[in-house]
């Protein structure tokens, strides 16, 4: 569940919390959120559509000597645990689906901008879902690699989960507390998830030092019991579980965030010193969620709800081009740029804002639901409601419903939850269902351009049969958005529950 500029916002209002080194005690653990690795490693080889196997090949072996290097500067760790992301609950799938044809897209802006040729011939990047060929083939590599160090372990694509949450359950499964435990990654919503299971042991957040022109790779530690010491000094897991809470109204890989605030508009800042001063609990000792502190604790916020979405669409609408810094932004960055600004020359928000008056238009909340919702308002809100349950139950290891998704790609307004929540009972029912199949994820994530790599004819024809679930034009989400890489693509939702009414 990525948080968009968590990570950044936190180390440079907390950067005492970024070590060079770490403070070891008892057995020294290392978990790695595999996929990331995976992806650094494309560059090492170079790819002209003939040299497939070759290629591969190389890439595999590159992940592979990468692995080993980490696990050597983080102290040669007594134990390892590789976690490569396997099948996904349909919240996140919904999510990997959008990014994905919009690959598609962002390439041929790429040939516009002169970033890659008309002709060049790249890597399907694609193959890094689980059920490939390739997939299968890194994962025989990485049993190998575990089989020749003593201590070390493997979850493969064939089981399912994201490798963050394959983390954390490696973690509560730990026989023995006390431990020193460092997890590489690159998500930011690692850092929520660590908190949740640092009651136990030493956690440490392992990255490496960006530094513009740094020709050798070192690495940083960010300290998760300090961050969990100074977000709640007086900790118990309810705190916690409320902060966590707090978060998911600023956005993640399974709720949208508010067009009012976000992270780096200081949602964070203006929410938690609310959350500070609210003194109740908006999750019980059960992990259920308590609405109606929640719409007490909304009710706070949403005071200066409208008055974040007029700044933000003021700021919007004065944006005329995307900024790059020479001394750190590469020559793609660059050429890019004007792609960048393409959400605030189409300023989709003229539809609720007047640009004249430099205000919300009259009955603007009424034009938010019925042309960026489009659906009844106490629905939008009883699912956004049960996502926010759904997050609760998925942090801390509870059994969800993989089927479950959020349909829309905005979120209902504060103001409206909170008076909802005042008359209204949230009974929420999930119904469990078993994950799909690796093969089965490929045919509902994968635009058609990538379908070579599916290799089960059962689902080879999909975009034949199903065209509507795979549209060749699309336009794109902006709303809330002034950067084309934090846009959604707008194209329907192949969910898990339509793929097994087809199967």
């Amino acid at each position: 569940m990525g948080i968009p500029s968590y990570y950044r916002f936190l180390i440079e209002k907390h950067s005492s919390l970024l070590k060079k080194q770490y403070e070891s005690k008892g057995k020294k653990i290392l978990c790695y959120d595999l996929n990331c690795i995976i992806y650094n490693c494309l560059g090492k080889a170079k790819y002209d559509g003939t040299n497939l196997e070759e290629y591969e090949r190389i890439i595999i072996e590159e992940t592979c000597k990468y692995i080993e290097f980490i696990w050597k500067n983080s102290g040669h760790c007594e134990e390892v645990f590789l976690a490569v992301d396997g099948v996904v609950p349909m919240a996140k799938m919904k999510q990997q689906r959008l990014r994905r044809f919009k690959s598609i897209v962002l390439a041929q802006y790429e040939v516009q901008q002169q970033v890659r040729a008309v002709d060049e011939v790249r890597w399907d990047s694609n193959a890094i879902t689980p059920g490939t060929v390739f997939m299968k083939k890194l994962h025989a590599a990485l049993e190998h690699l575990c089989k020749s160090h003593n201590g070390w372990s493997l979850s493969g694509f064939d089981e399912p989960g994201e490798g963050e949450h394959k983390i954390m359950s490696y973690i509560r499964n730990l026989k023995i507390n006390g431990n020193t435990i460092l997890v590489y990654g690159l998500d930011a919503d690692l850092i929520l998830l660590s908190m949740l299971h640092s009651e136990d042991n030493t956690l440490y957040l392992m990255r490496e030092e960006m530094e513009v022109n740094k020709l050798n790779t070192t690495f940083l530690f960010f300290d998760i019991n300090g961050f969990k010491n100074i977000i709640i000094p007086e900790y118990n897991k309810q705190k916690l579980l409320n902060y966590i809470m707090m978060m998911s109204f600023l956005g993640n890989d399974f709720l949208p965030h508010s067009i009012s605030f976000t992270i780096k508009d200081a949602g964070h800042t203006f929410l938690y010193d609310i959350l500070k001063k609210y003194n109740k609990n908006l999750v019980d000792s059960k992990n259920k969620v308590i609405w109606k502190n929640v719409s007490e604790f909304l009710k706070l916020c949403c005071g200066k709800e409208e008055s974040g979405i007029e700044e933000f669409c003021k700021k919007k609408n004065q944006i005329k081009f995307y900024r790059v810094h020479k001394d750190r932004s590469t020559e793609y960055d660059m050429k890019m740029a004007p792609i960048q600004v393409t959400p605030c020359q189409w300023f989709v928000e003229k539809e609720i804002f007047d640009m004249k008056t430099d205000s919300l238009k009259k009955g603007w909340k009424e034009t938010y639901y019925n042309k960026f919702l489009i659906n009844e308002k106490e629905k939008i809100i009883q699912e956004f409601c049960k996502g926010l349950q759904w997050i609760i139950d998925y942090y801390v290891g509870k059994p969800i419903e993989y089927d479950w998704y959020y349909p829309w790609l905005n979120v209902p307004l504060w103001s409206d939850i909170s008076k909802y929540l005042e008359t209204n009972t949230v009974n929420i029912q999930y119904d469990i269902q078993k994950s799909l199949e690796p093969e089965q994820q490929l045919a509902i994530v994968l635009p058609p351009e990538s379908y070579h790599l599916i290799t089960n004819p059962k689902y080879k024809n999909f975009p034949t049969l199903y065209p509507h679930y795979y549209p060749i034009k699309f336009g794109f989400h902006s709303l809330g958005k002034k950067w084309f890489y934090e846009c959604e693509s707008e194209i329907p939702i192949f969910s898990s529950a339509v793929l097994r009414s087809l199967l």
